[in-house]
């Protein structure tokens, strides 16, 4: 939009795909990919309540499921398809433009990227580069971005200039056209429209003048997300528009200028074998957090009702393209969050064995709670059943597992006096439903 280097470049946004692929050292057997890509994770928009790992997520789920076994559940296969971030900048992946919320209608029409349609080619076509054996080499420094000196050989001013402290423009929360704010603040002060099209044009990604700062014959990825999110950093020229992307970036007008000088003299020490300062060490942050999430209640039941009565219980028969759909009284995901595990299991009755087919890391499957009063819980639990499933008279279960939290009232003596002790205790429960 205020690019001075727009003429540069074929395209508004970075068209190149990485992918780096392993293989065993007898060269047999496919262990993994990884795959670098600029475009942002946000297909869902910001109403989304179920957890999901979006479009890269989805894009691993599908090359995992390609490459592992039939069968094979996800994540547990000996495959790992990782579909990690480059310098994605604010690249949308609304390819038919971004939707209103409350209509489902077009924002606005500018298509942004192909969204990486062709890793499975580019991994088969992958190539050996490296030749021999060699070794993996890094630099790891902290660096006290308020407070850096810039050299005139980096800024645009052509003068010597200094960082500043972080702060956040107002047009930072006027949010973008993909997740609009939830204020009345606006693009650049001329707008009181908080749905208002923020990204007419895509903004310069800054990784290009990065990765100038290398030598021609080397091979440059931008990790756009490493460890912490800085939000984003623009140009010198695009920061005076003070649009979201501008109004994001933390420390003033040569946050750029100050990254390339810092990435440069890291990538001189890297290259002559030097270390580099480990000082100054970042302030431990933990002493000085709160939450707001408080820890949850003891679960509770209406009046004759106890864990896993139902609510609404499912058909005899389904078809393939049918949604299985069964709610129950439950109890609080977050007693325990189940982690490599699932809250949910559709398995399938096999030579008179059950065997899991689909876990809630399934793109069919569904898991929803809902708190009704103070500490009831309903479970619902869906299973989208494929068009592609197999028919005839096979059995299947949905299966919820959780954990519920009760209070015990223990009598108990001291000093003549009788104390009313509350104790907590976490019970396993395991709901199963043959369909």
């Amino acid at each position: 939009m205020n690019n001075i280097d727009q003429g540069e470049y074929t395209y508004n946004t970075d068209h190149e795909m990485t992918i780096l692929r392993f293989e065993s050292i007898d060269g047999k057997n496919e262990i993994g990919m990884i795959n670098f890509y600029p475009v942002h994770a946000v297909n869902l928009n910001n109403t989304n309540l179920l957890v999901a790992g979006d479009n890269k997520g989805y894009a691993s789920y599908l090359f995992e499921k390609l490459k592992n076994p039939s069968g094979t559940l996800s994540g547990q296969g000996a495959f790992v398809a990782a579909f990690g971030q480059s310098n994605e900048g604010d690249v949308s992946p609304n390819l038919m433009g971004p939707k209103c919320i409350d209509t489902g209608l077009p924002c606005e029409f500018y298509t942004s990227t192909c969204n990486g349609r062709s890793e499975k080619y580019l991994y088969d076509k992958a190539q050996v580069f490296i030749n021999g054996n060699g070794i993996v080499n890094f630099r790891y420094t902290y660096v006290d971005m308020q407070t850096i000196n810039v050299s005139s050989h980096f800024t645009s001013t052509g003068r010597n200039e200094t960082t500043c402290q972080a702060a956040l423009g107002y047009a930072f929360a006027a949010g973008t056209t993909d997740g609009p704010g939830d204020f009345d603040f606006t693009q650049s002060a001329n707008s009181t429209n908080i749905f208002w099209a923020i990204l007419n044009h895509l903004i310069i990604i800054f990784s290009n003048l990065l990765k100038e700062t290398w030598t021609s014959d080397s091979h440059i990825v931008i990790a756009g997300l490493a460890n912490s999110y800085s939000h984003y950093i623009t140009t010198y020229e695009e920061y005076q528009q003070q649009r979201y992307e501008g109004a994001s970036t933390l420390y003033g007008p040569h946050t750029l200028a100050a990254y390339q000088q810092t990435f440069y003299d890291s990538s001189l020490k890297l290259a002559r074998n030097e270390s580099v300062p480990s000082d100054p060490q970042p302030f431990d942050m933990r002493i000085k957090t709160f939450s707001f999430v408080l820890p949850p209640i003891p679960d509770g039941l209406p009046i004759d009702k106890n864990f896993g009565d139902i609510i609404t219980d499912v058909d005899s028969t389904y078809k393939p393209g049918d949604t299985v759909r069964y709610i129950w009284w439950g109890a609080n995901p977050r007693n325990d969050l189940f982690t490599e595990k699932s809250f949910l299991y559709v398995d399938r009755l096999l030579n008179q064995t059950w065997v899991t087919i689909l876990t809630d890391d399934d793109l069919e499957t569904h898991f929803l709670w809902k708190r009704q009063f103070i500490d009831n819980s309903i479970i619902t639990v869906e299973w989208d059943i494929p068009t592609t499933q197999q028919t005839g008279q096979d059995l299947y279960r949905l299966r919820h597992v959780g954990v519920k939290k009760i209070l015990l009232v223990v009598d108990s003596t001291m000093d003549n006096q009788k104390i009313l002790l509350l104790a907590t205790k976490f019970l396993s429960i395991n709901f199963v439903k043959n369909i």
